[in-house]
């Protein structure tokens, strides 16, 4: 999704969600990347023999003063449809926090982990779904129904949109249902920041 006026006021605070359905277990499966790596990334990892232990993950400022929000082990099963969300709030406690089905997960630090000093710029800088910068670390299966607003949205507010509601229409800055008929892929949100496949079977 190219860089737009519209995108750029995901920051200072956001809330990005979709539906994942995860089809292969690898070291390091992207989710959302805006305005890479540097900025904020949001993906499945798995560790432990064999790549076994699979953490819902988001982190923002991924090079320095890293804020994180790790789920606990095994959030999101294989072969199975799923909503995953992510809020940030850089004027807030700029701890990243995560949403499985509309609930919020246990964290494997207890609590997230809050960013020191504001999160990057994403200006001019494009926001990718389901594979990260240079085309690394791509999603093993489908992602759908992505939304990402300008606001942190609250767990009810998540669960609405989950269930297709529009909670916040007003702060919604990209909605692409991702059909995989076409491309460029349709923003239903009215902002024009359509999706362009790349590298999708």
């Amino acid at each position: 999704v190219a860089s737009s006026a519209s995108l750029n006021t995901l920051l200072p605070r956001f809330t990005l969600m979709g539906w994942i359905f995860n089809t292969a277990v690898s070291a390091f499966s992207t989710i959302f990347n805006l305005g890479g790596s540097q900025a904020v990334n949001v993906f499945i990892a798995s560790t432990g023999s064999g790549f076994a232990v699979q953490e819902f993950i988001c982190e923002v400022n991924a090079t320095t003063h890293k804020g994180q929000g790790y789920s606990v082990d095994n959030v999101v099963p294989l072969n199975t449809w799923v909503h995953v969300a992510t809020t940030y709030d850089d004027s807030g406690d700029r701890k990243p926090r995560l949403f499985i089905n509309g609930v919020e997960p246990a964290y494997n630090f207890s609590t997230p982990i809050a960013s020191v000093g504001a999160v990057s710029s994403i200006a001019g800088l494009s926001d990718l779904i389901g594979m990260g910068t240079a085309g690394v670390n791509r999603f093993s299966g489908r992602i759908a129904e992505v939304q990402f607003y300008n606001t942190v949205l609250t767990s009810t507010q998540i669960q609405i949109a989950m269930n297709g509601g529009s909670p916040i229409p007003e702060n919604l800055v990209t909605y692409l249902p991702l059909l995989g008929t076409a491309s460029p892929e349709i923003d239903v949100s009215g902002n024009k920041n359509v999706g362009v496949l790349t590298g999708t079977t």
